[in-house]
């Protein structure tokens, strides 16, 4: 079952909302999930461009009568906070416990979910799950991530320690609107990611149809793949391809179903190979991703 939070309200009304599902559920235990790391950010931090969402959910769970834990899967894949920084962040409060890692028949089972589901850092997260290794440039900036034999690594922590340690989270509780809750980040002199959005959407963009997305592949498409490798990166983010061709996105449903055609060995969602070897990769993934059937077991 899938329940969608309202943060409308801020940090008061997500915990009443989060006090109803665990009194109506009747939850013991409660788990934030946090796919890159960044909730274990003191604020600070250079590199930190979207913490309000995080720092929300995290001041929200510490009024709950549930057991509450913080789990940090996929350390910098979100390319914000650093692999290592957020590693070391994690060894720090887990309090000598060791993390685990998502298993491949896990990963397999839920492949589905990232032919329409966009997000970038989970989608990474289960690549590196699945056993793909290298450089992988994400949306906006074009910033390059790792995949590394810790991307596929979940840190089980205390919520209570990672409130302590998460500046902006201790900023925004007792706030009861999101306005509150941005001018709280702003008094400490941290836009939050809502300001970027907003101008973000105010841009104006080409008008594409999605017919028009095989000529734009057929036209663009190999010479952006040299330009991304010639950058030392193996495999670009879905999203971020739209924005190197151009497409806003709406077109994104015809242009992963255009790249499926054109090369399915190189299409693992949300990836696409930009040069040979991490084709092959790709391609190789898969093969052993159909050695496992959907239960899990190996065949």
């Amino acid at each position: 079952m899938l329940y969608l939070l309202d943060p409308h309200q801020g940090v008061i009304g997500l915990e009443r909302q989060l006090r109803e599902l665990v009194n109506l559920l009747a939850i013991d235990v409660v788990d934030v999930v946090d796919v890159g790391g960044d909730i274990v950010a003191t604020g600070q931090e250079a590199t930190l461009r979207s913490p309000l969402g995080d720092s929300l959910t995290l001041a929200s769970v510490q009024g709950l009568k549930a057991e509450t834990h913080v789990l940090v899967a996929g350390p910098g894949l979100d390319g914000e906070l650093a692999e290592l920084e957020v590693m070391a962040r994690c060894q720090q409060l887990a309090e000598n416990m060791p993390p685990f890692t998502l298993e491949v028949a896990a990963a397999s089972r839920h492949g589905g979910l990232f032919e329409w589901h966009v997000s970038e850092a989970s989608g990474l997260f289960r690549a590196a799950a699945l056993g793909v290794r290298g450089m992988v440039e994400i949306r906006d900036q074009g910033i390059p991530v790792a995949l590394t034999t810790h991307s596929a690594e979940v840190w089980r922590l205390n919520a209570r320690d990672v409130f302590h340690v998460n500046g902006i989270a201790r900023e925004v509780l007792g706030t009861s609107s999101l306005d509150q809750a941005e001018s709280a980040m702003r008094a400490i002199g941290r836009p939050s990611e809502l300001e970027y959005e907003r101008v973000k959407a105010g841009r104006t963009t080409a008008q594409v149809e999605p017919s028009d997305v095989a000529e734009i592949i057929e036209g663009r498409l190999p010479e952006v793949q040299a330009r991304v490798a010639a950058r030392e990166v193996d495999f670009v983010t879905l999203r971020r391809l739209a924005e190197l061709l151009h497409l806003p996105h709406l077109t994104l449903p015809s242009l992963w179903g255009q790249l499926r055609a054109v090369n399915p060995r190189g299409y693992l969602p949300p990836l696409w190979a930009v040069h040979r070897g991490a084709e092959e990769l790709l391609a190789q993934v898969g093969s052993d991703r159909a050695l496992v059937s959907p239960d899990g077991s190996e065949t």
